[in-house]
């Protein structure tokens, strides 16, 4: 019902320990998971990921998840994973939250609700915390950031959906939720499930970019001039960021 893509990039000392094990925790088959690497990089990860699928696509946050939906045939649900994911969790209260053991089942219940809400993507909160993850609905469809840590894709091969190589690769993600928003009308969000992992960490696909913290300032203050009813600046002590504005219910599918 669902395949796993994984884009990794200068990962593969790490991948196994990190999403890997968490897959395998989760109880997702190792048949239904994709690496996507570099041409160059092929042979260190099926090195240290022996028995999984690796597969060489393109270089760059953007090209790579473009090939991904590319890969794929149509209509196939894609859980996007980032390559150093340690836990997905769920959260019971403010103060206790437990490992999900069943993956597959978790996945299973997000694409039966995209069914529902009849969108082609969705995701779960972004950021470890279960004090604000729980303070949420448990599940929301207004205009939410889809972190690409975690996400589900449907796969439409709608070329009005892909995020363009001259976009801002800090803010894909964030692009990618507003594109899904403005041509579906929802952004449908998983609030009370969170993962664990670490943002702007060594490797990666954003570290082709060698001054990625102020790409990423520069970035936000870009893209909030170019959407300025969907976002705002955010700033906090070593980043300028993007926050998402709130839309109003009368907003219609494009």
């Amino acid at each position: 019902m669902f395949k796993v893509a994984i884009p990794s990039y200068r990962r593969s000392d790490v991948i196994a320990d990190k999403t890997l094990a968490t897959l395998r925790r989760g109880g997702v088959a190792l048949s239904d998971i994709y690496i996507f690497v570099v041409d160059d990089e092929q042979e260190a990860y099926e090195k240290a990921c022996p028995g999984y699928q690796v597969i060489v696509g393109l270089k760059g946050v953007i090209e790579q998840r473009n090939f991904i939906l590319d890969y794929f045939p149509l209509d196939t649900n894609i859980v996007m994973m980032d390559d150093d994911v340690t836990q997905v969790y769920q959260c019971l209260s403010e103060k206790t939250k437990e490992e999900i053991v069943d993956l597959p089942s978790l996945f299973c219940r997000m694409i039966i609700q995209m069914n529902v809400e009849k969108v082609t993507i969705c995701g779960c909160y972004p950021v470890d915390n279960i004090k604000f993850a729980f303070a949420n609905k448990e599940i929301t469809t207004d205009f939410r950031y889809l972190i690409g840590v975690l996400t589900i894709i449907k796969n439409k091969k709608d070329s009005q959906l892909l995020v363009a190589p001259s976009d801002s690769a800090s803010h894909e993600d964030k692009i990618r939720t507003l594109y899904y928003y403005k041509k579906e009308g929802k952004t449908l969000r998983f609030n009370h499930i969170c993962f664990k992992t670490k943002y702007f960490a060594k490797g990666g696909q954003c570290a082709l970019d060698s001054n990625r913290l102020e790409r990423h300032s520069q970035q936000s203050e870009e893209l909030c001039k170019k959407f300025p009813e969907f976002f705002r600046i955010k700033k906090s002590k070593n980043i300028i960021d993007i926050a998402f504005k709130k839309q109003t219910p009368s907003h219609s599918p494009s």
